[in-house]
């Protein structure tokens, strides 16, 4: 399966559900940005992603809502903060 055919099958109609599919592992930064570039966004921004990282708070949400240790969600921010 190609990747436009999987991008239409995943149907990924926002930045939000793109961005909770690279942190839940169903997304690599590399398709990450190709699901941005279709829908025409950027996924984050800088500022947001540095915000998440400073936040420890907001680690702790995030980490309740997807069920992922804080830990990984920062090492998966930190690699997305490479690619922006």
């Amino acid at each position: 399966m190609g990747f436009k055919e999987w991008l239409n099958e995943a149907n990924y109609v926002n930045r939000e559900d793109a961005f909770n599919a690279f942190l839940t592992g169903k997304l690599n930064v590399k398709d990450l940005t190709k699901v941005a570039d279709k829908l025409g966004t950027q996924i984050a921004t800088k500022p947001e992603l540095e915000m998440f990282l400073k936040n420890k708070f907001m680690q702790n949400v995030m980490s309740d809502t997807y069920k992922i240790p804080s830990n990984v969600l920062v090492k998966k921010v930190k690699e997305l903060m490479k690619h922006i």
